[in-house]
């Protein structure tokens, strides 16, 4: 008897280890230059901007050949240390904790605590904190059910805040994900200097599928356990800067806006729903089409802008939301998170003396405006051969083009 229940406790037990995962191989982004000149151009330009854009309110063609040349890569002066633009983005929508296994302490110049991985800086970095290389380490992120979906997951790998600084500790060569403990994943990265990312199915619980009395208090996890690293030239701590996110179910549009329907009916975009057909802009044949709404999410929204127009008619939107201009050209009021969501090649500033195509005809820009104050906004999300849909009478891009 004994001897069968040792047999049946052994098949059991290789069952459970054997259970394969899948392997995802990292897509490299961007690389990272933080050197001493690039540094330097940066904070001369965001001076010139706060000096002469902010405080003077001069347009850049105001400004200098030379300055206008210093300018030219920091239209919304974005900062150098951030990974994420300002403005509307998934993070709009992002409320989760993390913790981590051990940190190294603290010194007087540098913190390397867990919430180092996720405060958005590039100068700061998570460093497991026992001997050797942090092999079993690991990082976890707590996240409310009603949190917007995830189906991207960046990496900025090592301590990176300069070369020599990312060069001379360990970097991570292998992560073991788990959801809600169970394993997801095997993640395989590289050892280069530069952004990389893992693409995965939605994560999470879309807002229809949402309890809100029941999952209101329920939570889940998103673990990162460290399996092997590359070796630093110098130290043994391994780092990683940060792990963030982007997904679905983000905001773009305020409450009241008017949406053009298939049958030429105008509805409120709070009023509007999944499965309803509403009318799209083809802009390469310049026709009309029929979309069917695959999904639409709500949440508040505190930095948008107001735009007036010499009709006297106004629309409320986050400032990175592209609108369809006269001459077939792509607009917003932060031309660079617009290329960078919606994945546009050229998008051209909003302001003053702008002139817009609408169903009606042209219309120009009279005034831009921020909004401080906390406003309920709503994202459409079309199907996958449609890309844009009609707002207060506007040609606008359809929230499936975030990433």
């Amino acid at each position: 008897m004994k001897t069968k229940l040792l047999i049946i406790i052994y098949i059991f037990s290789l069952s459970i280890y054997s259970q394969k995962i899948d392997t995802l191989f990292v897509t490299v982004d961007k690389r990272y230059d933080f050197s001493k000149e690039r540094i330097e151009r940066y904070n001369k330009a965001e001076n010139l901007f706060i000096q002469k854009i902010v405080k003077q309110n001069k347009e850049i063609e105001d400004l200098t050949p030379e300055e206008q040349s210093l300018l030219e890569n920091y239209d919304e002066m974005q900062d150098i240390w951030s990974p994420i633009s300002e403005g509307c983005s998934w993070y709009c929508g992002a409320n989760y904790q993390v913790k981590a296994s051990s940190a190294l302490p603290d010194t007087k110049k540098n913190t390397y605590k867990a919430e180092n991985v996720s405060d958005l800086n590039y100068k700061t970095a998570w460093v497991e904190g026992v001997k050797g290389y942090g092999i079993g380490e690991y990082v976890e992120f707590t996240f409310p059910k009603s949190h917007p979906r995830i189906t991207r997951i960046i990496f900025a790998n090592g301590y990176i805040k300069s070369y020599n600084t990312w060069i001379n500790n360990a970097r991570v060569k292998t992560l073991k994900m788990y959801i809600d403990n169970v394993p997801y994943a095997i993640i395989e990265l590289e050892d280069i200097y530069a952004e990389q990312y893992i693409e995965v199915p939605p994560i999470g619980k879309s807002p229809d599928e949402i309890n809100y009395g029941i999952d209101s208090e329920r939570k889940w996890t998103m673990k990162f356990e460290i399996l092997e690293v590359f070796k630093g030239n110098k130290y043994e701590d391994t780092a990683i800067t940060e792990i963030y996110f982007d997904g679905l179910d983000v905001h773009c549009l305020a409450k009241g806006t008017k949406i053009l329907m298939a049958n030429n009916n105008v509805l409120n975009i709070e009023t509007i729903k999944k499965g309803d057909k509403i009318k799209s802009y083809n802009t390469i044949q310049n026709k009309f089409e029929t979309a069917i709404i695959k999904d639409i999410q709500e949440i508040k929204h505190k930095e948008l802008i107001k735009i007036t127009f010499d009709n006297q008619k106004t629309i409320i939107c986050t400032n990175e939301h592209p609108f369809l201009s006269n001459q077939n050209l792509w607009f917003s009021f932060m031309p660079q998170k617009t290329k960078n969501e919606y994945k546009i090649n050229k998008v051209y500033k909003l302001k003053n003396g702008t002139i817009l195509k609408t169903i009606k005809g042209n219309i120009k820009i009279i005034n831009i405006e921020k909004i401080e104050e906390d406003t309920l906004t709503y994202n459409i999300i079309l199907d996958n051969n449609k890309q844009t849909y009609i707002a207060n009478d506007l040609i606008t891009k359809s929230g499936n083009q975030i990433r």
